[in-house]
């Protein structure tokens, strides 16, 4: 019988590392929601909404915020309201590594903040010297909502950084 037992508990552990190991792959926050993806240029920031402090994040002459109801959107520096010039497309629980396209679908402001869920932001500027409208494009992953101490949610950690769709 131990016989039995010593051949065959190689092989328990063989399978055991087999199926473990791999299930394991992917699971690390800190990485952008795992998957052991390029994290470089990528910077993460708590943002508290409208109710609990009003923290704004600037981006190329924009504010992403976040309003009382936990939902994204977008001001011109300086203004309260929502610009017409940011909009966001919710990409579902995708990695940033795996959105590689724009959608031509799907734009709107504002968006609800919802944790592991990957965003697109596209900020929308005319260019004078041109004659033409440009836009810059960000990635954006939802890390968790920041909640208060007695309860209810004051915010958002967020991952963010610039993209380039056509790279």
């Amino acid at each position: 019988m131990k016989t039995i037992q010593k051949r065959w508990l190689p092989l328990f552990l063989l399978a055991a590392v087999t199926f473990l190991f791999p299930a394991c792959e992917g699971n690390n926050p800190s990485l952008n929601d795992g998957g052991g993806e390029d994290t470089s240029g990528i910077i993460t920031v708590k943002i508290r909404n409208r109710d609990h402090g009003d923290s704004q994040v600037d981006i190329k002459g924009y504010k992403l915020c976040i309003d009382e109801a936990n939902n994204f959107y977008g001001t011109e520096s300086g203004y309260h309201y929502v610009s017409d010039g940011v909009k966001f497309c919710d990409m579902g629980t995708k990695k940033l590594s795996a959105i590689k396209t724009v959608p031509t679908s799907g734009w709107a402001s504002p968006v609800a903040v919802i944790p592991n869920h990957s965003y697109i932001i596209r900020c929308e500027r005319y260019d004078w010297s041109n004659e033409k409208y440009f836009a810059s494009y960000y990635k954006l992953y939802v890390v968790d909502y920041i909640t208060a101490t007695s309860g209810g949610i004051i915010g958002a950690e967020v991952q963010y950084c610039e993209w380039n769709p056509e790279q």
